[in-house]
Order: structure tokens, then C-alpha cells, then sequence
């Protein structure tokens, strides 16, 4: 079995809670973690954070089913709370660790002294009941997970011009219908310098910017759970790692997965786990991932695509494609037809998946994945 990269946090982590007096939260064991993935020089590297920040906010269980309206839901913690009014509004989420609903995460969009309202990203609500353990926790932003003034991962830009521009991170379309989309929002860390306008010098602080015109400010921009994004490194520049440290999450992880009743859909997504994961142990059973009817590539019905970072190129391709049939997994071969393979496949710990569902309905489904570790 292949040792865990945050094996060696595990002993440290749990003798500093044993030393402090502190108790353990209710839903899991509290465990640091860290990834290091390389970034080399001209080339995109398909990347995750499969970390919560530190540290967490609060571990608390409802007190009883929340309230619902309007698209949300107000919840009531059994445990006392001391939270200053809208303190984790639309900074911190809240995850759930036990449940029907265990896995799943939804955003923070007000909170009380003793409460909190989430936005149930559509969902109707009515699967939380009273004992349901969850997890308050800050999201990841551009300025949190890459601070401008000590991070190593990114080359910083000398200018907001394209050909000034260096590192960039892209962010994936997850709203758009179809497949093969185009980034989002592109990403730059510009570095401190000095500005003439009109025949006056200012100087402009170091930070993340959004490369659009009049490029914003972009430090604050969140990174949600389980959204993978690109680091595009242009040619010339030393290669970097990227280096996520973290609290691992040791209860389940759900990951939303959008279908369009006219088209094949992409969904960009990532294992919220710091370890590889089995293919054969992912969890993506026939309600998340439809098996095809035969080999032949006309009756496909859902694929996952997997990137190899370990290639130094732009726009990649995928390394690999994988389909079911009768829920057995094989991998595409193309004309060479198909083989089982994918049964030692395992799932890169920190990577980036496409999950192209077929064209259907247009429900959500979950997938949803139980840790091995």
C-alpha cells in the first residue's frame, strides 16, 4: 500500500491536540496534510486543493431540521456559538460530515450570533435532520492559498500587458453548456512597480489581478471545493512546485454533476482527498456514472478524462479516457480496441478530471466518495 503523503503530519497533529486540552471534533480526527505537485516551464499543470484552510472555524450538529425559503436554509447548531453577526458571510462554508447529505458543501450567506443561512445551491433541503454533523470552514482564495509576498508557485508579472504577463491560473467554465470549454477567468501576480500616467509616477503594490480591461484587483477571488484550475507557466521560466497544506477531510466528499437534456456536458471537477484514489474505490457508481451499452464509441454514454501533468504542454489533451460497461471500467484504446486496465488505475492525489456526461436530463447527480486512508 502506498504510504499517504501527509503520513508524517498524522503523529505530530494529533500529539499537539493530546498536549493542548483540547477535544477532537465530533464528525472526524483532525489530521494536516500537504501535496507537491511540479509545475514545469511552458506547460499547463491540471491542479485541485484537496485541503481545507486552517484553521477550521467550527464543528457543530443541528439541533433540529433547518428552516426553508427561498432557495435557502437557516440553520440552528446545537452547540454554543459565539460568531459576530455575518462574520462568515460569503467567506466560509459550511461542509456536512454525517448525514444524508455528508460530502456536501454549501456557501455561508448570513449568520447570527447563535445561526447560520446557506444557500442549498438548488437542492430542496428536506434531507437535514437534527444531529447532522457539519463543519464550518473559510474558503480558499487567491490571496490565501498563493499570498503574494511569500508564495513560490507562480512567476510574477512585471505588467499588466499581455507580454508582460507570466504565470497565469485559469479557472474552468462550470456554468456553460457543452464540451471542451474555454477558461473562465485567467488569472495573473503582478509584482510590485512603479506606473507614469499623465506625467505622474505611482506605485502599485504587488497582487493578483483578473486579465480583463482595467485589470481588477483579484486577491479575494474564491476557489471552491473540488474546482480544479490550470497553472500556465510561459516558456523560459524555472519550473515551480505547487505545494497545498491543509486539514484532510476524512468523511465523505460529494461532488456535483450537471447534465444537459440536449448535449454532451463537461464537468471540471476534483477528489477532495490528498492521496491517490483507486479507480475501482472512486465511488462512482451507475447513479453518477452511466455505463455504456457495448464498446463501440456511437453507444458511449459517460466518460471520465484524466490529464498527465507530467507533460510539458498547452491546452492538453487527455492522457486517458475511461468508460463502464457493465459497470466493469476499461480504458479507450481507440482502435485498438478496448481492455480492463483501468482496474489498476488510480486517480492522481491534487489532479484535475473531466466527468463528460452524456446527454439526458437536466438533473444534478452526486458523486459521492467514502476516504480510503
Amino acid at each position: 500500500m502506498k504510504i499517504p503523503v501527509f503520513y508524517h503530519y498524522l503523529l505530530a497533529t494529533s500529539v499537539a491536540l493530546a498536549l493542548s486540552g483540547l477535544p477532537l471534533a465530533s464528525a472526524e480526527n483532525p489530521i494536516v496534510g500537504f501535496n507537491r505537485v511540479k509545475c514545469p516551464a511552458k506547460s499547463d499543470t491540471l491542479v485541485s486543493v484537496p485541503l481545507m484552510k486552517l484553521p477550521i472555524k467550527a464543528s457543530k450538529t443541528l439541533a433540529s431540521a433547518p428552516t426553508l425559503a427561498k432557495g435557502q436554509a437557516a440553520l440552528t447548531p446545537a452547540e454554543a456559538t459565539e460568531w459576530a453577526p455575518n462574520e462568515l458571510q460569503n467567506t466560509h462554508y459550511a461542509r456536512f460530515t454525517t448525514g444524508a447529505l455528508a460530502g456536501r458543501w454549501y456557501e455561508i450567506v448570513g449568520n447570527t450570533a447563535s445561526g447560520l443561512t446557506i444557500d442549498l445551491n438548488g437542492e430542496a433541503g428536506s434531507a437535514f435532520a437534527a444531529g447532522d454533523a457539519f463543519m464550518v470552514v473559510e474558503f480558499w482564495t487567491l490571496d490565501t492559498l498563493f499570498p503574494p509576498g511569500s508564495q513560490t508557485t507562480f512567476h510574477k508579472s512585471t505588467g499588466n500587458l499581455v507580454y508582460q504577463q507570466k504565470s497565469k491560473l485559469l479557472i474552468p467554465n462550470v456554468e456553460s453548456v457543452g464540451i471542451n470549454l474555454p477558461a473562465k477567468n485567467i488569472y495573473f501576480l503582478a509584482a510590485e512597480r512603479w506606473e507614469e500616467s499623465e506625467g505622474v509616477w505611482k506605485k502599485l503594490e504587488e497582487g493578483w489581478k483578473l486579465s480583463e480591461p482595467g485589470y481588477p484587483d483579484a486577491g479575494s477571488t474564491i476557489l471552491p471545493p473540488g474546482l480544479p484550475f490550470i497553472i500556465r507557466h510561459p516558456a523560459g521560466v524555472v519550473a515551480t512546485n505547487f505545494e497545498p497544506v491543509g486539514r484532510v477531510l476524512r468523511s465523505a466528499d460529494s461532488v456535483a454533476l450537471t447534465q444537459d437534456p440536449a448535449n454532451r456536458q463537461d464537468n471540471s471537477v476534483a477528489l477532495f482527498r490528498p492521496v491517490e484514489v483507486p479507480l475501482s474505490n472512486a465511488g462512482l457508481d451507475e447513479t453518477a456514472f452511466a455505463s455504456s451499452a457495448s464498446h463501440e464509441s456511437g453507444a458511449r454514454k459517460d466518460e471520465l478524462l484524466v490529464f498527465d501533468n507530467s507533460l510539458a504542454r498547452f491546452n492538453k489533451s487527455p492522457s486517458a479516457v475511461f468508460y463502464k460497461n457493465s459497470q466493469t471500467w476499461f480504458l479507450d484504446e481507440g482502435k485498438a480496441g478496448a481492455n480492463s486496465a483501468a482496474a489498476t488505475f488510480s486517480l492522481s492525489a491534487s489532479g484535475s478530471l473531466i466527468i463528460r456526461k452524456s446527454q439526458g436530463n437536466s438533473s444534478t447527480t452526486f458523486w459521492n466518495n467514502q476516504p480510503n486512508y
